[in-house]
């Protein structure tokens, strides 16, 4: 991997949001790239605590207010009253006038897992299951409660393990938030960035809109980094 240009910047944890052609995010450790992937501005994987203000019990719907002007449209068999509030995630992003599509099965991933916290399964990728099932037979046990997603990534258990006590623990974060908050609002962004961590893009829409670091530079002066695309 290709160390960041210095001229660029001195950071060497950071993640830089590429426009340049199609958005690409990519993220910096210890001076090399460590993630490349697309960046699609996107609602799909984000969790809200939503509060009903439409109920269609002919459909079994609800509107729902998710604060900060966003709106939402969950079809499931609830018993929900106009004015509650419920844990959701996005599903589908919006399209025409249709609001996003909401789910109240939620999920966070991971790099190498996938949590389930209303789950109680463990699943394997079927890209190698049979591996997989004989790597994790001894450390599966010591996984957190909840369901269990093992990437093909996940080839070291002690390590991953500590992903999932990660994503555990930012669980119970969003069950605290959603116990001490009496409105409905975001709380959990699918591309949060960790804490701390610097992140540049040369959109200045973007920078504006997301309290990122504006910078001219692209990423293209280095090698073709798209290589790695996931």
């Amino acid at each position: 991997m290709m160390k960041t240009d210095k001229s660029f910047t001195e950071d060497k944890d950071f993640i830089f949001i590429d426009k340049f052609k199609d958005p690409v995010w990519v993220e910096f450790k210890e001076g090399q790239i460590h993630r490349v992937r697309p960046y699609k501005k996107s609602l799909v994987g984000n969790i809200y605590l939503g509060r009903v203000y439409h109920r269609v019990p002919q459909l079994k719907a609800y509107f729902l207010d998710l604060g900060q002007g966003q709106r939402g449209f969950l079809q499931e068999d609830l018993d929900l009253a106009k004015g509650d509030l419920v844990l959701v995630q996005v599903a589908k992003d919006a399209y025409s006038k249709k609001y996003p599509g909401l789910k109240t099965d939620l999920s966070i991933p991971g790099d190498r897992l996938v949590y389930f916290p209303q789950g109680k399964k463990l699943y394997y990728s079927l890209k190698n299951k049979k591996a997989l099932k004989k790597i994790w037979q001894e450390t599966k046990k010591d996984l957190p409660p909840g369901g269990w997603l093992i990437r093909t990534k996940a080839q070291d258990p002690k390590r991953d393990l500590e992903e999932a006590k990660d994503l555990y623990r930012l669980w119970q974060k969003l069950l605290q938030e959603e116990r001490l908050s009496p409105k409905a609002k975001c709380l959990y962004r699918k591309d949060q960035v960790p804490e701390g961590q610097r992140v540049y893009t040369n959109d200045p829409d973007l920078a504006r809109e997301m309290g990122w670091i504006h910078v001219e530079d692209s990423l293209y002066h280095m090698e073709d980094y798209r290589q790695d695309l996931e």
